[in-house]
């Protein structure tokens, strides 16, 4: 999900961390909430945009942050450059990503 106007530089859009500023205003409660959440998941599937641009802010482990659940990217194709060690594959078709996901 993002505000409109996505590039790298603001893989949100501009004013699109309005959206997560809950969850980094310093009360624990809410903190907790997206990790806790995350947890229970089991897989993230992206598309190659959101990959393209969210990336250089994900790193290795990936959205998921020290969960390293594992982040199947919608594309025709793998780009040339992958975080070693990551989290990413790179699947052809949401089909196909649905299948490696469950």
């Amino acid at each position: 999900m993002t505000a409109a106007n996505q590039t790298p530089e603001e893989p949100m859009g501009p004013g699109g961390l309005v959206l997560v500023d809950w969850a980094f205003a310093g009360d624990e409660r809410d903190s907790g909430i997206i990790p806790g959440g995350v947890a229970e998941t089991g897989a993230v599937i992206a598309g190659r945009r959101t990959y393209d641009t969210s990336v250089r802010w994900w790193g290795a482990n990936g959205p998921t942050g020290e969960a390293r659940l594992p982040v199947f990217v919608v594309s025709h194709g793998q780009p040339t450059e992958v975080p070693e060690n990551g989290v990413y594959r790179f699947v052809d078709g949401i089909e196909a990503a649905l299948a490696a996901a469950k």
